[in-house]
This record gives C-alpha cells, structure tokens and sequence, in this order.
C-alpha cells in the first residue's frame, strides 16, 4: 500500500507538469465515457431492466392478426369468448388501443387528461394494486357506459392533492356523473399515459359488433406455462370462434408475445446500434489517448532509464505508469458521469414520445457500476501498450544524450493505433451518412399533400357538454367564423389529420355497384370524413370527379371520394365517378395520400363529406380537427380562438400544431437517429484527425534533425511538405482501407432503419472518404509546415 501511495503521488505530480497532455487526455476520455454513460442508462432503461410488475415474465401482449394483417385490434365479442375459455392463463384482460381526451370537473378546478377504457381485471393482471378503494369488478362492465372511474396516481397527487377523501366522490367527466372508486399506487406510463381509468361498458351496443376492433389484450399466464402453450391454446380458441362465426372470423387469430418485447418493438435495433455507435467511439478516444502517453513514454525514456538503473524492477515501472493511466480515466470517467447526468435529461428531450419508458431513463446506480466499471476497462486498455513500452528501455544508450528516442516496432505501434482510429471513424461516419440520407429521403417524400402553411387544432364538443346531435351544428359555426378570417386562404374540419398516429379508421366495403361481393373479394379500407375544401386546404389534388360541396348534406344522398388505390382495386380499368359502394355513389377521385407517414405504402382510403357521415355514425366523430391554409402565420392561433370562445368559450382547443410540425413529429426516430449518429461520427472525425495530428506533430519532432540535413543539402519546401503529407495520408488511406469492410458489414444490419438508400451507398461512401481524406490532410499540413521552419544549421551543430 505504501509502495501504491507513492505511485498516485508521483502521478499526480507528473501529470500536474504536463497540464494541455492532462487536460485534452481527460476531455477526450470524458467525451467518450459519457456518450457511452448516455446510450447505456437508455438501453438499461428500455432494454435490460424489467417492467414495473410482479413477475413480468408472465406477461403477454395479443393482438389481432389477419391474413393480410398482423397488426389489428380485437373486437369486445371476441375478447370475450377468449377470455371465458382460455384456461392457461390467470387473467385475460383488455385496454382500449385509443385513448380520449376527457374533461374532468369537480376538483379545484377543471381538467383535461388522458383517459382509457380496460376490462374490470386490467389492474390484476398487471399486478398494480389500489393505493386506496378498490380495484374494478366484474359488474362494473355490465353497464351502458361507465358509472365509476379509478384514478391515476399522479392526476391524484397533482389535481386532487391527495386527498384520501377521494373514494366515492362523483365528479362529471364529459358531462356525466362518474364515481371515484380507486386510486392506482402507480401508473402505468410503459403501456399508457392515460390518468383517469373507466372499465368496458360491454352493455353497450357498440360492444357487441365483431368487426369493431379496438382493444388489446394483457394476459397473465399461469405458473408453469411457457409462451408457446399459451399461443396454441389461444389458436385453437381462434379455431373455434371462427367456426361459430366464419363471416367475421374466418381468417382471425391472435398475435401473442411477451409483454415486454411489444413495449420495446422495434427500437430494440435502433438503440443497440446506437450503443455500438459509442462503443466504437470510446474505442478511438482510448486509441487516442493511448497514442498520447506512446509518444509521452518515449520523450519520459531517460527517465525511466535512470530509475531502471537505480533498481526499479519492469513491474515497479509498469505500474506506476498503469497508475497514471487509471488516474486519467477516472478522472475522464468523473467529468463523463457528469456530463451524462445533464445529456440523459437533452436526450429524453430529443428523443420521441414513442421512446418506450422514456419517462424512466435516468443515471442510476447500475448506470453509475457501468461507468466505473467502463472508466477501469478504458484506463487499462490504453494504459498497457504505453506501461509495455516504458518496461524495454536498455538504460545505456538511453541515458546518453544523441540516442534516438524510438524504435522501429514502437514507430509501427503508433501507426497501427491511428489507422485502427480512422478505422473507426469510417465506420461511424458512414453510419451516421446512411442515417442522414434516410432523414432527406423520407422528408422529400411525396405524401400527398402540401406541408407548409397549414395551421392544425382539435375541438372537442363532447368536453363541454355537448350531445353528438348538437355537435355538428357546433363544428359547422366554427368552420363558417375561420373561413372568413383575414389571414385564411381556405378552412376545413376532418375527423382523421394528417400525418395522424391514429390513423387509420378501417372499414370494409363488402358491396359494389349493388353486387355482393365474396368475403375474399372483400375491400379493407381506411376511411377519413371532412368538410368541403378539405383537399384544396391540405393541397391533395383532385384527379376525377369533384370536391364535396354544399349540397352534400345530411338529407342529400350519401356520396363518397375515392383514392387512386381504391379506384383500382374497385374499378379496375373503369372511370369509377358514379359507380356505388354501399349505399353511397362515388363523386370523385383523389391522389393517394401517406396520412400514417413517409414509410408506409398507399392503401385504399375511402372519403365522406363530415356532417353527412355523422348523421348515421356519431359514435364515431370523437374529437374535429380543423385545418386552416394561412397567408400569415403571425396571431392566426389567437383569432382562432376568439372565433370559437364566441361560438362557446368553455370548448378546449388543443393539439395546436402546423402540419409542418406534425410531420416533422412524425420522423422524431429518424431524426433521433440522424442527429446523435452524426454527433458521435463528428467526434470520430475529430479524434482521428488528433491523432493523425499528434503522430505527425511528433514524427516531425522527432525528425527535426533529418529534415535539418536534407534542407541543408539541398531538399526543396515541397519536396520536405509532401514527405510529411505523404505518410498521413498513407495512415489515412490504410484507415479507409481496413474500415471500409468493417462498415459495409456493420451497415447490413441498419437495413431496416433505411430508406430510399442501400447499406451500401456509393454516395454516402464516396462523400466518407473525401471528407476523411481531406480533413487528414488538414490535420497533417499544420506538422508539414512546422517543418519546413527547421533551421538547417542547428541541425548540422547537434549532429
């Protein structure tokens, strides 16, 4: 111990000599330990730590699963008949796939948030008990709609200050009376952020249709049972079922996977990229760093000559540089915790609210074990070549004063160490150029309609009383008050915005031209409703037919538009203005639009005029987007709202956004991806191009002598210029040489992540290596033109 306190004193005093080697050392260490801190409490967080329930791993997700299908919801009947029969699992339970906005009152004060509707058993199969009341029973679902509500934990704390005197208060959620029954002990934002929980009212008539798919399923399975039992059994309940009802469940089944693997999807790939991505970084500052105390280790060869000489063993050397080592990444470690702490609150910023459990991501103590535990690994990876070094040192020739300070195996341990940098660095920055160029693609997308200049809001009668009957009317005044608006070049309402997450409502057209078409044959659509305008509003054009009018009315035969998709795949080959589907004639066609996002591919999308489809379906409204193309953006929101508090100033207005923002909202993932990749290949670059820097910077030092005698015999400024630029970008191109397969392997498994690109893009490629290539030769011209002030005849004197 005595000897070890010795060895950190002297470190100490060692490095506090050499405070620019000190201080760039722990920067870059710093730099590469927290980005890797950073990725790591996200991929603890959504990947390694279990969910917030008792035995998770019981846990199943299910959803509905068509043959054309694996994504659907699963209609109330059928949720039934599942949960009456399925007997591998302890619970079978439902949540609603969309959640509402409600209007809570009866609080200090009136509040909007969240709600969902689950089965009475929800809370039990997820194992969440009531902090006080009670949880939902069996017979608060047999009811025409909800009559008692469970509140969230945190609307409790926040809008009800805890008070316990909550259960069995009545408060009006959209205007009707609902009784507070319980309060949760913890909410469930890794499923939803609803805060108000109200349980299925299966009396009611909606509830009772097949073909209305709109919940989930949460399955607890019983001890013992494995995934696969559960999925058989669920498959020969599908069997059944569609035995009894082969109209609607012909082809139906079930989806079923641990929950915690449909909480993760699809950002599993995204975030272990991106922890690879750092790792990779990391690895080049230790190169770096270890290239630093390489050339540090050779200038310190008298040194260590002397202490050989006066008896210290290699061990004792090794140590105590192994020991400056630590001490640099422990500092660099302490400097990348911190820095951390503060990049784990801009990510959860910057990341999307699609992230799952992003509000959990934090630098906990696990975080905090594997920043230690990283900053240890790093000091002694780049720790030992230098202790290696310092321990072959032949105390006679280096004591004397004209030896030469470096060896030809310690030259080509420097060299390999700034190729496997700039390596690397190809790797990352072709990585983050591939990400790039898919944000462009998507962005420049054709999706139909027009992007810029379009205001979006949401209304929602039902939050301030409103029956649906009266509902239309409401919306009616309000489009007719923002038409007229100075700042309006056009106004609409529709039910479904663009570039909606919970688009698309689906239903099937099962009849055309009056013929009853097979249920093969049958149509799957989206459907959208909106006011007259809508498409010139939103740019999407007109390709046969017209626009809905004023004479499409609630008493007016019902009329339809079609896309270009579903003109196809109904009428192949015909003009399909005037054909029927269902009851309603077709009166137009439009382009096809990607109202889901860039990714996805034109599907048939069925259009009716918004109070004429209402008259048969109010159900269905939920909340009105309108949608208004402004000449000025400046106040528009503001007259907005004075126009519809005139109409009623108790009607919220919320979801206030351009189109331009929503689709940019849309492509937060690709943008996430896109925005750190390129920050960690711009680190990449900067670290290779210091290394190369620092190589070349020393090499010329150490040259100073040879580069003297060559100018004093004769040797040209450009001849002595490019026999310094030629050896960096030698290491350069070696770099590229041994990166660039590395980076075309590593690509293939971004396939997914791409689009409109190949993992090998040339373009990407090419612009790599020039940048790689230029920027090396930047950071080697500054060491090329300190050589050419060598002073020759000092040269000649020291020889």
């Amino acid at each position: 111990m005595s000897n070890l306190f010795q060895d950190i004193r002297y470190s100490f005093r060692t490095l506090a000599q050499k405070p620019g080697f000190t201080a760039i050392a722990v920067l870059t260490l710093a730099l590469g330990i927290g980005a890797a801190t950073t990725m790591f409490s996200v991929v603890d967080t959504v990947l390694l730590r279990p969910l917030p329930f008792p035995s998770q791993n019981q846990l199943l997700h299910a959803n509905g699963k068509f043959a054309k299908s694996d994504d659907a919801g699963v209609s109330p009947p059928d949720f039934a008949d599942y949960r009456a029969n399925a007997r591998t699992l302890q619970q079978f339970a439902a949540i609603g796939y969309l959640t509402g906005v409600v209007n809570i009152t009866g609080g200090d004060q009136p509040v909007q948030v969240q709600s969902q509707i689950v089965s009475w058993n929800f809370f039990q199969a997820l194992g969440i008990p009531p902090l006080l009341g009670r949880d939902f029973i069996a017979d608060d679902e047999k009811q025409f709609e909800p009559a008692v509500a469970i509140l969230g934990n945190g609307i409790w704390k926040r809008d009800f200050g805890a008070d316990p005197g909550i259960i069995g208060r009545k408060v009006t959620i959209d205007g009707q009376s609902i009784t507070i029954v319980g309060v949760l002990s913890a909410d469930v934002p890794s499923i939803s952020h609803s805060e108000v929980w109200m349980p299925l009212p299966m009396e009611n008539p909606g509830m009772n249709v097949r073909q209305a798919h709109f919940l989930a399923v949460i399955a607890r399975m019983k001890p013992g049972v494995d995934v696969n039992q559960a999925r058989a059994e669920l498959d020969t309940i599908a069997g059944n079922i569609a035995a009894q009802h082969p109209d609607t469940n012909k082809t139906w089944s079930l989806r079923v996977m641990p929950l915690s693997a449909f909480i993760v999807g699809d950002t599993r790939k995204a975030l272990l990229l991106l922890l690879g991505a750092v790792i990779l970084l990391l690895l080049i500052g230790c190169a770096n760093v270890a290239n630093l105390l390489l050339a540090r280790a050779t200038s310190r060869r008298k040194e260590i000559a002397i202490r050989s000489a006066l008896g210290a063993g290699r061990w004792r050397i090794a140590r105590q540089m192994l020991t400056e080592s630590l001490i640099l990444s422990i500092a660099g470690g302490a400097f990348g915790i911190f820095s951390a702490v503060w990049s784990v609150a801009g990510l959860a910023a910057l990341a999307p609210s699609t992230l799952p459990r992003i509000n959990e991501i934090q630098v906990n103590w696990t975080v905090l074990a594997f920043a230690v535990g990283i900053s240890l690994v790093t000091g002694i990876l780049f720790g030992l070549a230098p202790a290696l070094r310092g321990t072959h040192v032949d105390p006679g020739p280096a004591m004397k004063e004209g030896a030469r300070n470096a060896t030809q195996s310690s030259r080509l341990l420097d060299r390999l160490l700034v190729i496997a940098q700039v390596a690397l660095s190809v790797v990352l920055m072709i990585g983050a150029g591939l990400f790039v160029r898919t944000l462009q693609h998507l962005w420049s997308v054709n999706m139909g309609y027009e992007r810029d200049n379009v205001l979006m809001f949401s209304v929602d009668a039902k939050l301030a009383g409103y029956p649906p009957d009266r509902a239309a009317t409401v919306y009616r005044e309000i489009l007719q008050r923002l038409q007229v608006l100075p700042d309006v070049r056009s106004a609409s309402a529709s039910i479904v915005r663009p570039v909606d997450d919970q688009f698309y409502l689906i239903d099937r057209i099962e009849e055309v031209d009056g013929c009853q078409l097979a249920d093969r044959d049958a149509i799957n659509v989206a459907w959208n409703a909106m006011s007259p305008g809508y498409f010139s509003t939103v740019a999407t054009p007109i390709l046969l037919g017209r626009d809905f009018d004023p004479r499409d009315k609630e008493i007016a035969p019902p009329v339809v538009i079609v896309n270009e998709s579903l003109a196809r795949r109904a009428f192949p080959g015909q003009n399909p203005i005037g054909h029927r589907l269902g009851p309603a004639t077709v009166v137009g066609v439009v382009k096809d639009a990607l109202y889901g996002g860039a990714r996805e591919q034109p599907r048939p999308v069925l259009y009716h005029p918004l109070f004429q489809h209402g008259r048969d379906q109010e159900y269905r409204w939920g909340f009105v987007s309108f949608e208004l193309r402004y000449r000025s953006a400046a106040n528009l929101l503001d007259q907005a709202r004075r126009e519809i508090a005139s109409v009623d100033r108790n009607l919220p207005v919320f979801l206030a956004k351009t189109l331009r923002q929503q689709s940019a909202q849309s492509l937060l993932r690709e943008r996430l991806l896109a925005t750190v990749s390129s920050f960690f290949g711009g680190l990449a670059l900067l670290l290779a191009c210091l290394g190369l820097y620092g190589l070349m910077a020393y090499a010329v030092a150490r040259r100073a002598g040879e580069i003297g005698i060559r100018m004093a015999l004769g040797a040209r400024r450009d001849h002595i210029l490019w026999l310094v630029l030629r050896e960096t970008l030698w290491l350069t191109l070696a770099g590229i040489a041994a990166g660039l397969p590395l980076a075309l392997w590593a690509a293939r498994y971004t396939k997914s992540l791409l689009f409109g690109i190949e993992s090998a893009d040339p373009l990407t490629i090419a612009s790599t290596i020039t940048l790689l290539i230029g920027v090396a030769a930047f950071a080697g011209y500054v060491p090329a033109r300190r050589a050419l002030r060598v002073d020759p005849m000092a040269s000649l004197r020291c020889e």
